[in-house]
């Protein structure tokens, strides 16, 4: 699979949009606008956010569209900013309560765009793409790719059953 994607780079990050960044979520509006506030004025934000909020981690990753996780909202900010971090992106969550009632819960985050040249991490975006792959999209890759031939017939009538490429 890494030698396809590999080959077909350019597919990928059409399909993928691939960018590093830095994600830290707030439970206030106040806290992610007073680190956003920090770090406009020079702080970095490791150090805006210790002084600052009670989210005292951040780790920069690789995030594409297909993230099932990360808030649209912030899937839409990444494709339309270019690098760093500029604003507050307001989400929310729906959970339900004991009594059986919707109750919506506003998410605040700050995501500072780092990279989104996929050429300055394109063996972690690869990696990433594998990753994300589902396993009956690989074994068909896999089956198609290779000359695989089943002589167990209750074998093959199971992955037939199962994989397209064998229909």
């Amino acid at each position: 699979m890494q030698k396809k994607i590999e080959n077909d780079l350019d597919t990928y990050v059409e399909e993928y949009h691939p960018y590093k960044a830095k994600v830290v979520s707030f439970d206030t509006e106040d806290e992610a606008k007073a680190v956003l506030e920090a770090v406009n004025n020079g702080s970095d934000l490791q150090t805006a956010l210790t002084d600052i909020s009670n989210t005292t981690t951040v780790t920069e990753s690789i995030y594409t569209d297909k993230d099932e996780d990360l808030a649209l909202e912030i899937k839409n900010y990444a494709l339309n900013t270019e690098s760093g971090m500029t604003t507050v992106i307001t989400s929310s969550t729906t959970t339900t309560n004991e009594n059986g009632e919707e109750v919506i819960t506003p998410i605040y985050y700050l995501v500072d765009i780092t990279d989104k040249d996929v050429n300055n991490f394109k063996d972690d975006f690869i990696e990433t793409v594998i990753s994300k792959l589902d396993s009956e999209e690989v074994i068909n890759e896999l089956l198609s790719s290779h000359d695989i031939k089943f002589y167990d017939q209750r074998t093959y009538e199971l992955m037939s059953g199962q994989y397209e490429v064998l229909k």
